[in-house]
């Protein structure tokens, strides 16, 4: 795989990951286990903005994985759009800290820094293919 490839899928997954415990269910009836036994799970509902995201991320991780060639810039300025573009873009996403709390706090955090490092990477990318930014 080409490492720029490697690189941009590395963090889309990143993010993706960020997002994975808010887009599990769970009911009364589930359990879990709690290091000795299983116990009842809390009901969760999963935030459905974070499994859109989530299993977009995922998905354009994996076909940039099985591509072999460099970014085009094509697919690199859509990246730009759907991560940074604005209102309805990725950067534009956050978990609700009054249902979810703290978490979502951290969690909030954590997607920004990685963001921020994607874009970092995807302008360097676009920079040395001489693309427009």
């Amino acid at each position: 795989m080409n490492a720029d490839n490697q690189k941009i899928a590395y963090g889309l997954r990143v993010l993706a990951e960020e997002l994975r415990p808010f887009t599990l269910s769970s009911n009364l009836r589930s359990k879990v286990w709690d290091g000795t036994a299983y116990a009842s799970a809390e009901p969760l509902q999963p935030d459905v903005n974070a499994i859109a995201w989530w299993s977009t991320l995922i998905s354009i991780a994996e076909m940039i994985e099985r591509q072999e060639c460099s970014p085009s810039k094509n697919q690199l300025t859509y990246l730009m759009k759907l991560l940074f573009g604005g209102m309805g873009s990725f950067s534009d996403f956050f978990l609700d800290t009054k249902k979810y709390g703290n978490a979502a706090t951290e969690v909030n955090n954590r997607i920004q820094t990685k963001l921020a490092e994607l874009y970092q990477l995807l302008t360097s990318i676009m920079k040395r293919f001489e693309y427009d930014v």
